[in-house]
């Protein structure tokens, strides 16, 4: 029954991650820019306040967790 569990949860896992990896490749696309070299720059305010930045951020974060 654990097993199960643990199985179901971690399909679950898998299906965000996947999710998630999916958003974060339409921004790259879009801004021609890998997520990590973006996030660094943004945190380091060389890329202005655009509300699509904070949202990718945002994404960036919750990948990283």
């Amino acid at each position: 029954m654990l097993d199960k569990l643990i199985d179901l949860e971690r399909g679950k896992a898998n299906r965000e991650l996947k999710e998630y990896r999916e958003i974060l490749d339409s921004f790259e696309q879009r801004h021609q820019m890998p997520s990590k070299l973006f996030y660094e720059r943004f945190q380091h305010g060389e890329l202005g306040d655009d509300a699509d930045f904070f949202e990718w951020s945002a994404m960036y974060d919750i990948f990283l967790i």
